[in-house]
């Protein structure tokens, strides 16, 4: 059993938010200049990729680890669909609340996540609804955003990987590699 590690998305997203800042400070600075919103929208953009790709990896791993009898959709599903434009404000919600209650499910945990997935459902859809044109805005609501997500990825890599020990116990023991103590 391999361990899911956060190790790269958590990077990966200070990073991004370390680009975002700098963006939103040169672009109050200088609002007139249209390369600085041009150019460094787009730098920010691509320093931003990784950390897009690297979430949505975590994502779908941790997600992969929930029985499939207690899912409510599938890995593929769950991350796919977050990047369709407008149906993904209401996908937010599904696949990192449904996370949390899933993997609460899956251990048989009355506490889940849940708050942590509503939460970054709707920092989720501030950060990419009219509320970006604002120009420093997006400053509280990266770091908001930043630190709620790592709150949650910590919660979920933590299910999943104790979702995935219980399975592949389960496995070894089915497979008649009982532990028995005494040998």
């Amino acid at each position: 059993m391999k361990k899911i590690s956060p190790t790269y998305p958590i990077l990966f997203e200070f990073i991004g938010l370390i680009a975002v800042i700098t963006y939103e400070i040169a672009r109050f600075n200088q609002p007139n200049d249209k390369d600085v919103v041009l150019v460094g929208g787009m730098v920010t953009l691509l320093l931003y990729l990784p950390a897009v790709i690297a979430t949505s990896i975590l994502h779908y791993k941790c997600w992969k680890e929930i029985p499939v009898d207690v899912a409510r959709t599938t890995p593929g599903m769950a991350v796919g669909l977050l990047f369709i434009p407008f149906f993904n404000f209401y996908w937010y919600f599904v696949s990192y609340e449904g996370l949390a209650e899933d993997c609460a499910k899956a251990m048989g945990s009355k506490e889940s996540s849940r708050g942590l997935g509503i939460t970054l459902g709707i920092l989720s859809i501030a950060g990419w609804s009219f509320f970006a044109i604002i120009p420093l805005v997006l400053i509280p609501l990266g770091i908001a955003y930043f630190f709620i997500w790592l709150l949650y990825s910590l919660n979920m890599v933590a299910s999943a990987n104790a979702l995935a020990g219980r399975e592949s116990l389960q496995t070894s023991n089915s497979a008649g590699k009982v532990n028995d103590p005494v040998a």
